[in-house]
């Protein structure tokens, strides 16, 4: 195919022949763009190709319309009934959908919740329903229609459906059952009520449980439900292993919605006791004496115990406080004491038998002891000791009482305190106490540094219990001192005055800090706000003064400390001064010196100022202020005025002429001890 030649327009290119620099590159522009003309296909007149352009066809967006379901059956429902159906339409294309008209067609079909025009946006969904309500027997087909702009549309959804004039309808209640948590052993029961709510008798054909440990009673095969009439069966969870097994039961009847399913649910656990001792030995005691010991029983499974029983077997064995049923829940415990009370001497073997429904049961508790005619029995009052809090370098003695409650006398071979700080006294081996008789010793904790260390005394004697063993406690605090800052500079402090700086104290031990000396060394410095009869809290801080008052100049820096002893770590605070003193000196300068008014009108007045400094080192003090000359006065300073070093004063100067002329000689004299 001939390629046709067709009239130009040319890209025209202007070049300034005046400006040869722009030539090259107006040359490069023009090329460019004649290959951007090209590479896109436009036209730069002239420019011809044997190939058709390609152009690209945007696809314009749609809208698509899909329902929940395409076909509905309503299954089989009473003449002069109403059944429901939900139908859900969804765009899932590009662009809104507007549904036009949702019909319904066939006998006692219908719609509901859908009217006029809908627009559902692309992406989203709109709801429906459909309803089949029937007048007459039969089993009449119908479908709906849906007309939109969709692309697919009409939309068809085929309905059908059976009318009865007589039949069966069931319904349960509930329709699940959770059992929740049931021990082992256990049962839990549940009622279930089966309602006919059609116009015919409802026959049960079959009715089956599946789970394990669910079972159902007062529900068969050939048991009949006339219309309008309930009946009620029980379902029940009597798990024999751990876990939460899934379980239902199905009712196959001549209802419509058979068969029919109720799930079940339910969790099994057990319950495991544990004594807090297997074995309990009473050890040796007097016959026609008594001696207890506690017992704690828990429960360490996941459901409830029950203990049925407690039982005790041997002579002069007993238990108290544990009688009849106890429910013990998940993760609970009980107390209960077990007794030795001897009637005649031995050493008999015994038991506790605990019966329950956990998992262990029946278990044992083994019980021992020997009974004698004659003993010595060592008992302590108290039997722990918490000495509480106890400065460094104190002491915190208590009182034990040591009683032989048995027969024969007592004998002490050994006694001990163990632990830093504890000490005992007045209790030593040979000490012996009579029956019936007392003696006391005394413990003491003194302890040397900072902490709550443990302790106990150990006493070994003839009775049956020995060694017996006293637990100590307590807890030795201290004080911690530490000054901010720990050094002050006094610099250029005028001879007979004084200057002060401020210093914190802070206690940052456990115990109140307190101070037996307080001194300052070094000519001139002092302290105040701080004695032997301060004391600091713990956790808290105090705050003093140290002072510098010079009697004499200084060429060189004066040195001196102020030392505090306390009772805390460390036991000496020093604070390092120093200072610097210089002579006084005191000097009042004016500015201006000299004021000149001019010419003044007769019977006018004019004002100056001048301002008076302090420029020496201490303060000055105006004794008088004197004017001479015709016309002249003074005001703003006046005697008795103190300036403190640095500090001004404005003195003022008013010149009132009653006579013309010139005056001279005029003057205003300030007196001080400048």
């Amino acid at each position: 195919m001939k390629s046709q030649t067709q009239p130009r327009t040319p890209c025209i290119v202007e070049r300034n022949a005046k400006n040869g620099n722009h030539r090259n590159l107006f040359g490069l522009l023009a090329i460019v763009a004649v290959l951007v003309a090209v590479a896109g296909l436009s036209s730069c007149a002239g420019v011809t190709s044997a190939a058709p352009a390609k152009t690209d066809v945007a696809t314009p967006p749609v809208g698509t319309l899909t329902p929940s379901v395409t076909s509905v059956s309503f299954g089989s429902i009473l003449m002069n009934t109403t059944a429901s159906v939900p139908i859900t339409l969804t765009n899932f294309g590009t662009a809104d959908v507007t549904v036009s008209s949702v019909t319904a067609s066939g006998t006692g079909y219908g719609i509901s919740g859908v009217s006029g025009a809908v627009l559902i946006p692309a992406g989203a969904n709109t709801f429906f329903n459909a309803t089949f309500s029937p007048t007459t027997a039969g089993s009449p087909s119908g479908s709906i229609t849906i007309t939109s702009n969709a692309t697919a549309s009409p939309l068809t959804i085929s309905l059908s459906g059976t009318a009865a004039q007589s039949q069966a309808q069931l319904v349960i209640s509930p329709t699940s059952v959770n059992f929740g948590v049931v021990a082992i052993g256990g049962s839990n029961s549940q009622t279930i009520t089966l309602s006919n709510t059609g116009n015919a008798a409802l026959t049960i054909s079959a009715a089956s449980v599946s789970g394990a440990g669910y079972s159902a009673s007062g529900l068969s095969a050939g048991q009949v439900i006339a219309a309008g009439q309930n009946a009620t069966f029980t379902a029940k969870f009597a798990p024999t292993a751990v876990g939460s097994p899934a379980g239902g039961i199905s009712i196959i009847s001549n209802a419509p919605n058979s068969p029919a399913t109720i799930t079940l649910s339910g969790t099994a656990a057990e319950g495991t006791l544990s004594p807090s001792s297997s074995s309990v030995s009473f050890g040796s005691i007097l016959v026609n004496s008594s001696s207890t010991v506690p017992i704690t029983l828990t429960n360490t499974g996941t459901a409830s115990v029950t203990i049925s029983a407690a039982s005790v077997s041997g002579a002069g064995y007993g238990i108290s406080g544990l009688s009849g049923a106890v429910l013990i829940p998940a993760g609970a415990n009980t107390s209960f004491n077990a007794i030795f009370a001897p009637t005649t001497a031995g050493s008999p073997n015994g038991a506790i038998t605990i019966t329950s429904n956990a998992t262990n049961s029946p278990f044992t508790i083994a019980l021992s002891g020997t009974a004698t005619q004659t003993q010595s029995q060592l008992s302590i009052s108290p039997t722990s000791v918490n000495f509480g809090s106890v400065a460094v370098g104190a002491n915190n003695p208590q009182t034990i009482t040591l009683s032989n409650t048995g027969n024969v006398s007592l004998t002490i071979s050994a006694a001990s305190a163990s632990g830093t700080g504890y000490s005992i006294s007045g209790l030593s081996a040979g000490q012996v106490i009579g029956a019936g008789q007392n003696a006391t010793f005394t413990a003491t904790f003194t302890p040397t540094t900072a902490g709550t260390p443990a302790g106990s005394i150990s006493i070994s004697s003839s009775a049956p219990n020995s060694p017996a063993t006293i637990a100590l406690s307590g807890t030795g605090i201290q004080a911690v001192g530490s000054p901010t800052p720990s050094s002050a500079s006094f610099t250029n402090v005028v001879v007979g005055s004084n200057s002060s700086q401020s210093i914190q104290i802070n206690n940052t031990g456990t115990a109140t800090l307190t101070f037996s000396q307080v001194t300052a060394t070094g000519a001139g410095f002092s302290v105040s706000g701080l004695t032997t009869s301060t004391t600091i809290a713990a956790g808290s801080s105090a705050t003093f003064q140290a002072v510098f008052t010079p009697t004499a100049p200084s060429s060189t820096p004066v040195n001196g400390s102020i030392v505090l002893t306390t009772n805390g770590s460390p036991a000496q605070l020093t604070i390092t001064l120093t200072g610097t003193a210089v002579a006084a000196t005191t000097a009042l300068g004016a500015s201006p010196a000299s004021l000149s008014f001019g010419n003044v009108n007769l019977n006018t007045s004019t004002q100056m100022t001048t301002t008076l400094t302090n420029n020496g080192n201490s303060n000055v003090t105006i004794s008088g202020v004197n004017v001479v000359g015709a016309g002249f006065s003074a005001s703003g300073v006046s005697a008795g005025l103190t300036l403190m070093p640095t500090q001004t004063a404005t003195l003022t100067v008013t010149f009132d002429p009653t006579t013309a002329g010139a005056v001279s000689g005029a003057s205003v004299t300030v007196t001080s001890n400048a």
